[in-house]
């Protein structure tokens, strides 16, 4: 299954103690490349959120870009061409979309693009009304009381005060990963 997420999804990975940061980084480091994606708007819109959170959660923009490369490792990048934004903005503005929900409306159409069969989001209501060819495919991330899959997953603490490194190794790989095959990683924020 090919899955797309949002930036509520992702901007929860992030954050070690978000309310949804165990379902989200757990569906995160789920899938393969191949079979993960977000929109190319999807980056802007993490740094902007990272970049202008209130007090302690407030990130530099250094500290983004770090967040920012551990998508651009995890997940395809979806992109709409000239063309394809120009039709997109026009379908979306006769199906009655308006004002910020027109950003929405193009991460769906992104979605629609990478072909997922699901888009995962903390925030369903944003695409409510896109349709059954974007509606069918909403989830919110499924709940876990921790982290757990087939993968080992070690958490420790990041050379700069206040971040996680999180690093998993699959179990299973086909073709098997050499035994010195480094991790995978993604950098959360611990505040």
């Amino acid at each position: 299954m090919k899955a797309f997420f949002d930036t509520s999804v992702l901007v929860a990975v992030c954050y070690g103690d978000h309310q949804h940061h165990a379902a989200s980084l757990s569906l995160f480091l789920q899938f393969p490349k191949v079979d993960a994606c977000c929109g190319a708007h999807t980056l802007a819109e993490i740094d902007s959120t990272l970049t202008r959170m209130p007090g302690k959660y407030r990130v530099t923009g250094d500290q983004a870009m770090l967040f920012v490369g551990s998508v651009l490792e995890r997940l395809s990048i979806i992109a709409v061409s000239a063309e394809e934004y120009a039709t997109a903005l026009d379908v979306w503005s006769q199906a009655g979309v308006t004002g910020g929900t027109t950003y929405d409306a193009l991460l769906a159409s992104c979605a629609l693009k990478g072909e997922a069969e699901a888009m995962y989001s903390w925030n369903l209501r944003h695409y409510r009304g896109f349709g059954a060819a974007v509606e069918s495919r909403l989830h919110q991330p499924p709940f876990v009381s921790g982290l757990t899959g087939a993968s080992v997953v070690i958490r420790s603490i990041y050379p700069t005060p206040g971040w996680l490194l999180y690093t998993w190794r699959p179990l299973i790989t086909y073709p098997p990963l050499p035994r010195y095959a480094a991790p995978s990683a993604v950098l959360c924020r611990s505040v």
